[in-house]
């Protein structure tokens, strides 16, 4: 087992025991140096979330965005912005992340949706200038909007940029025009005129063409994101799965071990299975990775399901005591959950005599003897 991957089973038999600072302990040892795979940033943020400290999990989740971003994996990178949602829907910036994420491959109707979304976000929580720099992206993907222009206005307007107001008002108005709705058109004139100055359309020189101006209802239906749609946790957690199907190979194991245990840190039991499912087929992987599976079965109150898949790793041949000791914890953990003492003890007592020092191997030992 290659050191890096000793380092994160670890990191991950701390989480498992609760031992959440000893974890971090474990993955800061894979921060150094400049080649950081940005999973590790991914992974500790999980853990900082389950210590209740959200600011430095999301730290970390935008640590790990960003690295993922410069190594151009951006499906890696829109998945954990969704994961971000997912936890915390309010939440703002990760469709920020997501609208500069789409624009950087180059796919401007699906950005406008989440630039769309966090303008209005901003505007509802007041942060004007904000909006305003966010609106005027959406316009860049959506010239020929009028909606938008318009609610750039309010905020110009808002703002007292009044000049900046009266353009975009104008802008729409020749939109409208073009498009022979005189009544909208005159609406907006009006109230371009309200504002004072010129009125000449032709001023604002703006351009109002583009394939892109009809997507955005679109794009918003599609992502689930449109005004006043709650995000649901199931929709978020379907499209972190597609995203990452995008992003790493069926062939990828290391990928999918590590995404198992991002998964499982969050409780995620049936999304960690299917990633140590395929990461098992990895012969560097197939013990952890079956280590693994067996306690998500534990979790899930599959219990027998934990014990055939423990069993049947046990029986491998080739592998050294020390690399086979979680498996035989885990069983015991398995066969203590159905009340089986006398099995749970013997595996305890075999990893005992392993590592002395593994995990709480000691004390359930000495718990369970006090059992009648």
């Amino acid at each position: 087992m290659s050191e890096v991957l000793e380092i994160r089973k670890k990191a991950h038999e701390y989480v498992q025991a609760g031992d959440l600072g000893l974890a971090l302990e474990e993955y800061r040892k894979l921060l150094k140096g400049e080649d950081v795979d940005p999973n590790i940033y991914n992974l500790m943020g999980d853990v900082h979330f389950k210590k209740g400290e959200r600011a430095e999990a999301f730290h970390q989740y935008n640590e790990a965005v960003k690295r993922y971003a410069k190594d151009s994996l951006y499906s890696n990178a829109i998945a954990v912005c969704r994961k971000m949602l997912r936890l915390d829907a309010t939440y703002i910036d990760a469709h920020r992340l997501l609208g500069d994420l789409y624009i950087e491959q180059g796919f401007g109707g699906e950005a406008v949706g989440y630039l769309l979304e966090y303008s209005t976000e901003l505007i509802e929580k007041g942060h004007m200038e904000r909006a305003a720099d966010s609106l005027r992206r959406v316009i860049e993907f959506a010239p020929g909007k009028v909606k938008i222009r318009e609610q750039l206005a309010d905020v110009y307007e808002h703002l007292g940029f009044m000049d900046e107001a009266r353009s975009e008002l104008l802008a729409a108005c020749e939109i409208h025009e073009q498009q022979g709705e005189k009544d909208q058109a005159a609406r907006l004139r009006a109230r371009a005129e309200d504002l004072g100055g010129s009125v000449d359309a032709r001023e604002s020189e703006i351009r109002v063409e583009g394939e892109g101006a009809d997507r955005v209802e679109i794009v918003h239906k599609r992502i689930g994101l449109a005004h006043h749609v709650p995000l649901k946790i199931e929709e978020v957690l379907s499209s972190f799965r597609e995203e990452i199907k995008k992003a790493i190979g069926e062939d990828d194991y290391q990928c999918h071990y590590d995404l198992g245990l991002s998964y499982l840190d969050l409780e995620f039991y049936d999304e960690a299975l299917a990633e140590f499912g395929v990461a098992r087929r990895m012969p560097e992987l197939e013990l952890s990775s079956i280590e693994m599976i067996g306690y998500c079965f534990v979790e899930k109150g599959d219990v027998d399901l934990a014990i055939e898949e423990l069993k049947a790793g046990l029986e491998i041949e080739g592998h050294p005591s020390e690399d086979v000791v979680g498996l035989r914890y885990n069983l015991a953990l398995a066969y203590e959950k159905l009340g089986q003492v006398e099995e749970a003890s013997k595996q305890y007592e075999e990893v005992y005599s392993i590592d002395p020092s593994f995990r709480d191997v000691k004390t359930r030992i000495e718990e369970l003897r006090k059992t009648p």
